[in-house]
């Protein structure tokens, strides 16, 4: 079967990329020779060799470095965490020990970055810490609510809540400007790693998009959406009963206000001297007690519901 030849450019563009990736040196040569004499170069590859394409690729990588370490030295979390999430997919954070302590320690130096007396002031000034502990606060409940449980961390879940760290014994460190330099180090260190290593190679994305086991896929995504089908009904039997509720707490409560502008009538009348028939008073007795068995029968299933649960 022939290729057309702009697909098959497409196809070679993709092995070619996979070959650099690999670092089959003597197979890209050979390759790029067949390519040629077959006029089928890859895209992006006609006039460059491989030291220019490495030149390129190492200018494109510096360049997203340079990008997060601006943001970190600016205490721009925005910016910092965009470019975190554009790079870096969140399976491989979330399963990398090292991602997420890099990534929970850089949360912490972005919260007390605008008390922080060794950043730039410059960026400092225009921040609220306020704002910033915010921030934090969510990270604890996302991101780093896992990590904020272990030993290492634990201490800083309550920094948030501390009037002023800074004078804290338990958060001293964070606060030294060698604290600073040494995690600025680590992260340039980190960064010119990751991010080669996050750049996967097109036709890598494409078989990992494939190999789904589309089957096991389709049983998970059937019973998922069994289990939200009985929540929804689980939900509606409960938005009935809680219905059902009010309106009898409405009818209590109209009874009860009728009852109530009653006795204070009959009483408005005893003191003008107006004469109350025993039978009337009778009446009112019965109906508060009517009213007593009716809320005390209603009570019953509730407390039972209660103590099952």
């Amino acid at each position: 079967m022939l290729l057309d030849p702009k697909r098959e450019i497409d196809v070679n563009t993709l092995i070619r990329e996979y070959l650099r990736y690999a670092d089959y040196r003597s197979s890209v040569a050979a390759f790029d020779s067949e390519c040629i004499l077959k006029a089928r170069i890859p895209q992006g590859d006609r006039d460059s060799t491989g030291a220019e394409d490495d030149a390129e690729s190492q200018a494109r990588l510096e360049e997203v470095q340079n990008r997060f370490v601006i943001a970190f030295r600016d205490g721009d979390r925005n910016e910092f965490f965009h470019l975190w999430d554009e790079h870096f997919p969140p399976d491989v954070v979330k399963s990398d020990p090292l991602y997420q302590k890099l990534e929970f320690q850089v949360s912490i130096y972005f919260a007390v970055f605008p008390i922080h007396p060794y950043v730039s002031k410059s960026s400092g000034q225009v921040l609220s810490v306020q704002q910033s502990m915010e921030a934090f606060k969510i990270f604890l409940e996302t991101r780093g609510a896992d990590l904020c449980k272990t030993t290492q961390f634990l201490s800083f879940y309550a920094l948030p809540y501390v009037p002023d760290a800074r004078q804290h014994p338990t958060f001293n460190e964070i606060f030294t400007e060698r604290h600073v330099s040494e995690l600025e180090s680590r992260l340039i260190a980190f960064l010119g790693s990751a991010l080669r290593s996050a750049h996967v190679p097109r036709i890598l994305r494409i078989l990992a998009g494939v190999d789904m086991r589309p089957v096991e896929v389709a049983a998970d995504n059937t019973l998922e959406l069994k289990l939200l089908k009985r929540q929804v009904r689980d939900h509606d039997d409960q938005s009935r009963q809680l219905e059902n509720k009010h309106r009898g707490l409405q009818r209590d409560y109209h009874n009860l206000l009728t009852i109530a502008s009653e006795l204070v009538q009959t009483l408005a009348a005893c003191i003008n001297g107006e004469k109350i028939t025993a039978a009337y008073l009778a009446s009112i007795v019965q109906r508060v007690g009517d009213f007593k068995r009716n809320s005390l029968q209603q009570m019953q299933p509730r407390v039972a519901e209660q103590q099952n649960d």
